[in-house]
């Protein structure tokens, strides 16, 4: 009996001691989820706008004025659809990747890396008549418009939004500034109701 006991002994103390052998320190990782419900949204298009062939030596001593006028540009909301109407309706303009803000044009005119002109951007106003003798009606980088009022219920959104753009050399329209080349942008527009 007094055999038995003794490996019975060993054997009760070598389980666990196997047991604390193969059970390691947990390593743990906290995890933040950061999230933005949107209320709704609507379906965003716009069609290119062409200006064709311009005259640079136009744009010398015009400030803001747009180089052969503006042209129409339309954006699209369609299938707008959602849940609440807490905050307003807007649509926010941003360069698109490949595109940036051109150096001094008060963050409103933009041209892509592609371009081979001097001195000159492409604007987009936030209205579709704008003043076109200064830079207060652009949208800046960045920036948005209110497309409707507080609450506005989602069928309204549903409609095509007028606006312009143009081709400026800012607050810079001077011939040391300006050089020939081609000229191309493209922006983001952006649907928020918030």
């Amino acid at each position: 009996m007094r055999g038995w006991r003794v490996s019975g002994t060993a054997a009760c103390i070598a389980v666990p001691l196997l047991l604390s052998a193969s059970v390691k320190a947990a390593d743990s990782q906290e995890i933040t989820f950061n999230i933005k419900i949107l209320a709704g949204t609507c379906t965003v298009q716009a069609a290119d706008v062409a200006f064709g062939t311009l005259s640079g030596p136009e744009a010398i001593g015009k400030n803001w004025v747009p180089l052969g006028g503006i042209k129409p540009l339309s954006v699209t909301l369609s299938n707008c659809a959602g849940t609440q109407t807490v905050g307003a309706p807007k649509l926010t303009m941003t360069a698109a990747p490949g595109s940036a803000v051109l150096a001094g044009s008060e963050n409103k005119l933009f041209r892509d890396s592609s371009s081979t002109s001097r001195g000159l951007g492409i604007g987009i106003y936030r209205v579709s008549s704008p003043d076109t003798s200064s830079s207060k009606d652009f949208f800046a980088n960045g920036s948005a418009v209110q497309i409707g009022a507080p609450g506005a219920g989602w069928s309204s959104l549903n409609q095509v939004y007028g606006y312009a753009a143009g081709v400026s050399c800012g607050s810079t329209c001077t011939a040391a500034n300006l050089g020939s080349g081609t000229l191309k942008a493209s922006v983001i527009f952006t649907f928020s109701y918030d």
